[in-house]
């Protein structure tokens, strides 16, 4: 049984997963066909654990924020302790994908292009 506090605990580190989520772009350091496949990658590190392929995802800014040492230790924090014993993570559409001349125009700066994921996590606490 989850004690109140404990379930507050749990429910602030997914908050935080939340905000920590909403600031990426869904960019991928390598070529990627769409942004379907960059948010699709995104959730499978989610969901994975894997902090490192989580931040390769995130914008310079975010990154900045949010290395992946630092999403990585997160991710394990939470499950070590108990306070989330497993959660999930899905995308709940597909992310639009950028017009041409976006692409055109982040090819020719070498800016990434950030698309919002609408997505949701589900988890268990004990």
């Amino acid at each position: 049984m989850t004690s109140a506090s404990h379930g507050r605990r749990a429910i602030a580190l997914t908050v935080v997963f939340t905000s920590l989520a909403a600031g990426i772009s869904c960019t991928s350091p390598e070529p990627v066909a769409s942004s379907r496949e960059a948010a699709a990658g995104f959730v499978e590190a989610w969901n994975d654990e894997d902090g490192r392929a989580m931040a390769q995802s995130f914008t310079e800014r975010t990154r900045a924020r949010w290395p992946p040492r630092r999403v990585g230790a997160l991710l394990e924090k939470s499950l070590d302790r108990g306070e989330i014993s497993s959660f999930e993570v899905a995308l709940e559409r597909n992310p639009d994908q950028p017009e041409r001349d976006e692409v055109d125009a982040a090819d020719e700066s070498g800016e990434l292009i950030a698309v919002p994921l609408e997505y949701s996590v589900t988890y268990e606490s004990e």
